[in-house]
């Protein structure tokens, strides 16, 4: 429909241009009849109209001023298929976020003198593992460019030109910039899009946990860190969020309270997390 309405476009531009033509330059000067301006005569405002469409039409060079309304239909129904697209993507990895909070490896609280509880304690934190939940989602991610590569050849020029108009949900407009200056932004912006989205309902659905254990803290600070690491083999940075929690969730409880001073972590963040984690003593 985008391409349809790009051709009709071009078409009615090129016969407003040749129009502006032969009202400058007839075609029989000695002709009186094709000379003659009627609408100077007749509706001299309408004539303005026609001559500022004109002159608009032959100087723009971006902004479409003709089919303009057909455009906006066009360009919603657009925002609304890529939307749709994105929540057909996005829906097993929200599911899986969703069930995060209730998951019982936060609060598996073990007892001062459980024989166990020195092992949990000595354990150092590259000996974890991040837990199920997070490398299948991690697996998935790992195979959007392939899934995704087939929706972007240049064969398609129907489908490139909706992949480059659409709106991609969840991004801000510096995120669309800054992915455009790449030859294959469509491509990129999905995956920026689907990691955003990922990033945000993960940490979203982290701040719903009611409790957090210390030795649950290591283990949700591991799966931070893989799914990062994942997102930057996507070539996607970590969000800052994600960041700071990745940070917060690894220092013990005497480092955890330095933290509330330090500038590079965000207070409202801070005092979230503060909430929900249980130290060995409380």
């Amino acid at each position: 429909m985008m391409v349809h309405c790009n051709r009709l476009r071009d078409h009615v531009i090129g016969s407003l241009v040749s129009c502006s033509a032969n009202l400058h330059n007839p075609l029989t000067p000695n002709d009186p009849f094709g000379s003659h301006d009627y609408l100077c005569n007749n509706s001299p405002a309408e004539r303005n109209k026609l001559m500022e469409l004109l002159s608009r039409t032959e100087n723009s060079s971006t902004e479409p001023l003709v089919l303009k309304t057909t455009d906006q239909h066009i360009c919603s129904l657009n925002n609304e298929a890529h939307k749709f697209a994105f929540d057909i993507i996005f829906i097993g990895l929200k599911t899986k976020l969703d069930d995060v909070p209730s998951m019982d490896a936060w609060e598996c609280y073990t007892p001062p003198q459980s024989p166990s509880r020195a092992i949990l304690e000595d354990l150092p934190l590259f000996s974890l593992s991040p837990l199920p939940y997070i490398t299948e989602i991690g697996d998935y991610l790992l195979t959007l460019p392939q899934q995704l590569e087939p929706f972007m050849s240049h064969d398609h020029p129907a489908l490139s030109a909706a992949l480059k108009t659409g709106k991609m949900p969840v991004l801000d407009h510096t995120t669309v910039v800054a992915e455009e200056a790449d030859d294959d932004h469509p491509s990129s912006l999905w995956l920026a899009a689907i990691a955003k989205g990922t990033m945000d309902t993960y940490s979203a659905n982290i701040l719903r946990i009611r409790s957090i254990t210390q030795h649950a803290s290591r283990q949700i600070a591991t799966d931070i860190a893989y799914l990062c690491n994942v997102l930057a083999a996507l070539g996607q940075s970590a969000s800052a969020t994600l960041s700071q929690m990745e940070v917060l969730f690894k220092a013990e409880e005497e480092e955890f309270y330095e933290y509330e001073e330090d500038e590079s972590i965000s207070k409202d963040l801070y005092v979230k997390l503060k909430k929900i984690r249980i130290w060995d003593d409380d």
